[in-house]
């Protein structure tokens, strides 16, 4: 499977200029839940029926605008499984699929700045769990923020997209980043929101990039990110 290795710089760069996007991560838990499988991921989100069927859905008719980016977790074997090249190649033939971990990437190799630097200069709307809100304090400005559950938010699909337009009216509903980190939710929200606010703003899941900056290590990865590397990334001294 072909996948897009853009560099960090392709993203900020986006930023920058205005050019709306959304990046929709796909990794091993959503694929377990779109297959059925019983039990749930590393974050304990369980693999409701529903859930499953609403991913699939995001799939079986994709969103086929170039500002709309599919995104597929490169650092498991994922990409490499024949069931999933075979229902990319059945159902998003044409479509180009990015490299979903390229954030997560650059966090660990300390070159992370760039995005930070760059998300602190426009207006940001984090969509997580109450952990998350002592960003602010640690290098990540934001003026909104949508408090989700910080399990199972699944239950809470219809309320956090509820709140994310209320919120969108509030702002005048463009330029704004929605920062999400809501677990696999996070792919049915992006796609059910699109034709509303992705053509005038940003929609981007960054999963559980910015645990670590909240003093939380939720991944393998975040153990292996000194403290000098966590305030480098954060443009912290």
């Amino acid at each position: 499977m072909k996948i897009q290795k853009e560099p960090l710089s392709f993203y900020v760069d986006l930023l920058a200029s205005g050019k709306h996007y959304t990046f929709a991560r796909y990794g091993d838990g959503e694929w377990n839940a779109i297959k059925g499988k019983r039990g749930c991921n590393c974050d304990k989100h369980e693999y409701f029926p529903a859930l499953g069927k609403g991913l699939k859905h995001t799939l079986l008719r994709p969103i086929r605008d170039e500002r709309y980016l599919y995104a597929l977790q490169t650092q498991t074997d994922l990409t490499r499984r024949g069931d999933v090249q075979t229902f990319f190649r059945e159902h998003l033939d044409g479509v180009k699929v990015y490299d979903s971990d390229v954030f997560h990437a650059a966090s660990e190799a300390g070159e992370l700045y760039p995005l930070v630097s760059q998300l602190n200069r426009m207006h940001n709307c984090i969509v997580g769990p109450k952990s998350l809100r002592c960003l602010s304090g640690a290098g990540l400005l934001y003026q909104g923020f949508i408090e989700i559950q910080p399990t199972n938010c699944f239950h809470q699909r219809d309320y956090i997209r509820d709140k994310i337009l209320k919120y969108s009216q509030l702002v005048s509903s463009r330029d704004v980043v929605y920062c999400f980190s809501a677990s696999m939710l996070t792919e049915i929200l992006t796609y059910e929101l699109w034709p509303t606010l992705g053509k005038t703003n940003w929609l981007i899941d960054f999963g559980s990039l910015w645990d670590v900056y909240a003093g939380t290590k939720t991944r393998k990865y975040h153990s292996r990110i000194p403290p000098e590397t966590i305030k480098k990334n954060v443009g912290q001294k």
